[in-house]
């Protein structure tokens, strides 16, 4: 498998389809936001996606938490990734979702 360019990123928005290879960032609110990015493989795409949730942002506290995830995923799948928020927040979820041969990358609310 050779190296994958990575563009610089988009924002996405509702179903915002994401070329392979193609970084996509969703700001997920609550100081956290999420680089997606997938590539075909034989087995699925693969989607690998990293989550940065900031704590005391643009202090001298400042911490990042910092998840990496990845799934293969078939035509019809969906991969929701969601971050802890405060009670009485509306809750963000970042979905992935296989479509035909591409991927789209969409935030909800539930």
């Amino acid at each position: 498998m050779g190296a994958v360019a990575i563009a610089q990123p988009l924002f996405a928005s509702a179903g915002k389809i994401v070329g392979e290879g193609q970084a996509i960032t969703t700001e997920l609110g609550g100081n956290a936001k999420a680089v997606t990015y997938w590539t075909n493989q034989p087995e699925g795409v693969l989607v690998v996606t990293t989550v940065d949730t900031v704590a005391a942002a643009e202090t001298d506290a400042e911490q990042h938490s910092v998840v990496r995830m990845q799934t293969t995923l078939q035509p019809g799948q969906v991969q929701e990734i969601s971050v802890p928020f405060a009670v009485g927040e509306p809750q963000s979820v970042l979905r992935i979702e296989r479509i035909a041969d591409g991927v789209t990358v969409s935030k909800v609310s539930q």
